[in-house]
């Protein structure tokens, strides 16, 4: 019933359904969850939703979904190491005023 309003552009009645259908352990909507979450389709895009939904079709043994998940960590691990070599730069910037 999701896919439906999906194909309707019913964002509201589109991700009812699918969460719903995510209570029944519904792989496909996991992964349509994940989708519309993470590229921001019909909803407000939210990566950290998307990852938890690509992490319970990964645990649904979905290979792809498995995949986002790994692409969601490192990049995550790369934005933090971003960030802290970014904080050691202003340190030293400001050690040298």
């Amino acid at each position: 019933m999701g896919v439906v309003y999906l194909q309707e552009n019913n964002a509201e009645q589109a991700v009812k359904f699918l969460t719903l259908s995510t209570k029944n352990n519904d792989l496909e909507a996991y992964i349509k969850l994940a989708q519309l979450y993470k590229n921001g389709i019909l909803v407000e895009k939210d990566e950290e939703r998307a990852y938890q939904f690509y992490k319970k079709a990964c645990q649904l043994q979905d290979p792809d979904s498995c995949a986002e998940v790994s692409n969601f960590i490192k990049l995550k691990e790369k934005a933090k190491q971003t960030l802290q070599e970014n904080e050691k730069l202003n340190q030293e910037a400001e050690n040298r005023c």
